[in-house]
């Protein structure tokens, strides 16, 4: 349900997506997909080589997706202004002991590691978290005119 609500945010709302960004997100899905296929045992140079593919088509397949996540994530981004989103340090706190039980680590790990700089990080997902749940709780379903006309 959230992500139709996402689906649907970013259909009734025209971004302007900068380019910039959408290489930086297209970049981002590329690494990520050389991570996943990693995983599997595959590098992408193999991949692309299977699919008879270059790095240009991968990165304009990618394209629509990324120009999505941008307008997704500039949307999400000014409910948290309008709102006054902000993550407490106690939901920050939660953030920080998940990534650490994930790898193991105590908080204080995870805190040296990371470096002040890179905790903002954390505070930027509970920020996007509670944006999405604060736009899916305050949605309001409204029938399309042609199912609201049938069920007279």
């Amino acid at each position: 349900m959230k992500n139709e609500l996402l689906d649907k945010l970013c259909e009734v709302n025209e971004v302007e997506v900068p380019a910039a960004m959408v290489e930086e997100e297209i970049d981002r899905m590329v690494n990520e997909m050389n991570q996943q296929l990693a995983y599997q045992g595959l590098s992408l140079e193999q991949y692309m080589q299977l699919l008879g593919q270059t790095i240009n088509d991968v990165r304009e397949g990618a394209r629509e997706d990324a120009k999505k996540r941008v307008a997704m994530r500039i949307l999400i981004r000014a409910v948290v202004a309008k709102e006054g989103i902000e993550a407490t340090e106690a939901e920050l706190e939660e953030e920080l002991q998940k990534f650490a039980e994930q790898y193991g680590q105590s908080i204080d790990q995870v805190k040296k590691v990371m470096g002040e700089e890179n905790l903002r990080f954390f505070a930027e997902d509970v920020k996007t978290r509670k944006a999405i749940d604060f736009m899916f709780d305050n949605a309001k379903q409204i029938e399309k005119k042609e199912e609201a006309e049938e069920s007279k």
